[in-house]
């Protein structure tokens, strides 16, 4: 396991389906419950829900794989870490999977 994926603070994996319903859906994590979805797509909400533990560590373990801040063409990373999102129109893949990580730590 990786070293950002050992410091979340989220309930570890793995997250499964648990009772569901026409339109319930539970996912859970050991004997606790991580969400309770309801509505038309509750089932494939809870699919989502709980393939979010494997779908950070992947996109941490990948992140961590690439050694410098590798963005792509257009894409100008400014003074402090920030990218200039003006100059490309919209941050590119890297960029977004950073935010997405971020995003995940509450940050």
């Amino acid at each position: 396991m990786s070293v950002m994926v050992e410091s979340v603070k989220f309930t570890p994996g793995p997250w499964e389906m648990g009772f569901q319903e026409r339109e319930l859906a539970f996912v859970n994590a050991a004997s606790v419950t991580i969400a309770r979805c309801d509505g038309d797509s509750a089932v494939h909400n809870a699919h989502l829900i709980a393939a979010a533990p494997d779908l950070y560590e992947a996109l941490a373990k990948m992140m961590e794989g690439c050694t410098a801040n590798i963005h792509q063409d257009g894409c100008v990373e400014v003074a402090g870490g920030g990218v200039d999102l003006e100059a490309r129109g919209g941050p590119c893949d890297f960029c977004e999977a950073r935010a997405a990580l971020a995003k995940a730590q509450g940050e």
